[in-house]
């Protein structure tokens, strides 16, 4: 089933929510550290192109904005040519990707839309609509839960979790 539709299991699960995705390992930093930081340079980009990004260039974090229209989050009408990577960061850190879901509420006046992000750049990468940043460090204790999405082969299995010392000690 293609995950860049509405009708699948992990986009009923992510709808509404702020989401960053990141790695086991880079996890578990977060954790000790208590924040979501922007990448210094001081651990891997997931990409090559991650360090061509809008957001790092501005020194932000990017984040997923699951909250906005369907069409906002499946169709980008005004970039040609363009294909929709999204989808390819929910499963980026094979066997599994973290996605932590951050409370909408408390963040939403710290984020910077799609829009705002692209006025503050020239030409660079950066996911229509949907991805979104902060240009501060998130605390855990915005975090509503993790969704844990594994990838093996062609499948994706998904699970939820919250923050706990057991899941931690799994990773």
């Amino acid at each position: 089933m293609d995950i860049t539709t509405s009708n699948h299991p992990l986009f009923k699960v992510l709808k509404g929510h702020i989401l960053h995705c990141t790695s086991p390992a880079n996890y578990k930093v977060i954790c000790e550290d208590g924040y979501i930081k922007a990448n210094n340079k001081s651990f891997p980009f997931t990409w090559g192109e991650t360090e061509g990004s809008c957001v790092h260039k501005i020194g932000g974090i990017s984040l997923l904005d699951f909250g906005l229209p369907e069409n906002k989050i499946f169709f980008a009408t005004d970039q040609e040519n363009f294909d929709y990577p999204w989808e390819s960061i929910l499963i980026a850190h094979r066997p599994l990707t973290i996605i932590i879901k951050i409370n909408r509420d408390k963040i939403c006046d710290k984020i910077l839309t799609w829009e705002k992000i692209r006025k503050k750049t020239e030409k660079c990468l950066l996911i229509p609509y949907t991805e979104v940043c902060s240009l501060e460090p998130i605390p855990t204790s915005l975090f509503e839960g993790i969704v844990l999405v594994k990838s093996v082969l062609d499948s994706v299995v998904i699970s939820e979790d919250y923050l706990s010392k057991e899941f931690l000690q799994k990773l």
